[in-house]
């Protein structure tokens, strides 16, 4: 039997199933309820399980087709091995906490964030690359970031973070967000306005950019290079040995 993606629209049905038989008004007696609710029909953009816990493989994920994540909506899928850049409002507490066969990462979020998105990528221990856009319009700066976002992705060597507003930003709450991530060693930071960050100057914040600095690239539109190295926070990572670098150019333009 194929695995049903848990949508909200999915759970209005169940429960107006075991209000109502057939829509006549009967009630379900117990014996009825679990084959009325497996013949349920399964639509919606919002397909994303609860509490997956291991069932969900790459083929059974049309990226696509989904619009918004549940927290922990796919905790502990260890054979997802991408993350295909779904285009969604928010990104969810734990969302892929222990999926520890992903390799590589891209999602879009539409809507103005907020310090919600805690463990989003905790455990993922094999995973090389993440990539987030945040593609949200409206007035507000997007607010990125809580408690191990990165924790322990000990593999993890590239993040990249864009935004295009002409006159809005990112706002990194740094604290414990790389706790772990041993091996990052590129943030790139593709925005037309200087990203700035609050809090996290140690190597909880800041992973392997902070232990080994020297080795380390920050990329930034060449326009705001010097800006970065001079602004508060910032200047401490530069001051440490951070390489600022031209977006411009790279294999990140």
């Amino acid at each position: 039997m194929s695995k049903v993606l848990i949508t909200e629209a999915y759970l209005e049905d169940i429960a107006a199933a075991l209000r109502n038989k057939s829509g006549g008004g009967s009630t379900y007696t117990p014996a009825e309820m679990a084959g009325a609710i497996l013949n349920l029909p399964s639509g919606g953009t919002d397909n994303v399980p609860k509490y997956a816990m291991g069932t969900i493989i790459d083929s059974e994920v049309d990226w696509s087709q989904i619009t918004s994540m549940r927290d922990s909506a796919f905790y502990m899928c260890r054979q997802l091995t991408t993350v295909g850049n779904p285009t969604v409002r928010s990104l969810p507490n734990s969302c892929f906490r222990y999926c520890t066969g992903l390799t590589n990462a891209e999602i879009t979020c539409t809507d103005i964030l907020q310090t919600y998105c805690g463990s989003l990528f905790r455990n993922c221990t094999e995973l090389l690359t993440a990539i987030i856009h945040f593609s949200y319009t409206g007035n507000g700066d997007v607010t990125f970031g809580d408690n191990y976002i990165f924790g322990n992705c000990s593999k993890l060597h590239t993040v990249i973070l864009t935004r295009t507003h002409a006159t809005k930003t990112i706002i990194l709450k740094a604290n414990f967000m790389f706790d772990g991530a041993s091996a990052l060693r590129n943030l790139v930071l593709k925005s037309p306005n200087m990203v700035t960050f609050s809090n996290g100057q140690n190597a909880y914040a800041w992973g392997g950019i902070w232990d080994n600095p020297t080795e380390s690239t920050i990329y930034v539109p060449n326009a705001l290079i010097s800006s970065y190295q001079t602004a508060t926070n910032w200047v401490t990572l530069y001051n440490r040995g951070v390489t600022f670098a031209k977006i411009e150019g790279s294999i990140y333009e």
